[in-house]
């Protein structure tokens, strides 16, 4: 079953003469919505890092909007633009919808308790860290690629029959 409403996609005019003016507009966007406005996940706040910085752009804004390819440089990502402000509407609509459209579930990495939360219809992932206090931001991304779906899927399930 989808949530309702769907989210949009991100939008920037294309009007815009190059890419650097377009990522500009783009981050303006991201700096609005995330870092200086306050979004929450079950009442407790979420951090975005600020810092550090690639060209003046927050590493967060980077990560979410790129892929790595074979060599490991992060490559521009049109789909993660596109889809950009769907951390809030994950955050907001499917979590208070979670029995509908979302799946919830935590998991230990790198020593610390993250929660992953997949929004089953429009297949998007965001990633927070539970910091006691607050959520740190990790990342979100589509989901696109059927076997990443499958692997999250199957995570999911085993966190589910371990709760049973």
């Amino acid at each position: 079953m989808a949530c309702n409403p769907q989210p949009l996609l991100t939008q920037v005019s294309m009007s815009i003469p190059d890419f650097t003016d377009y990522q500009n507009k783009l981050y303006t966007l991201f700096e609005d919505n995330y870092i200086n406005n306050n979004i929450y996940f079950n009442g407790i706040k979420i951090i975005f890092k600020s810092h550090p910085q690639v060209n003046s752009k927050s590493e967060t804004f980077w990560h979410i909007t790129s892929t790595k390819d074979s060599s490991g440089n992060r490559l521009p990502d049109f789909a993660r633009y596109h889809t950009i402000m769907w951390i809030k509407y994950i955050t907001d609509i499917c979590v208070t919808n979670a029995s509908i459209c979302s799946k919830i579930w935590m998991k230990k990495q790198n020593g610390r308790n993250r929660v992953l939360i997949m929004c089953d219809s429009i297949n998007y992932l965001v990633v927070l860290e539970d910091r006691k206090s607050y959520y740190l931001f990790v990342t979100a991304y589509p989901v696109n690629r059927s076997h990443t779906k499958n692997k999250l899927l199957n995570e999911y399930t085993k966190c589910k029959n371990r709760l049973h």
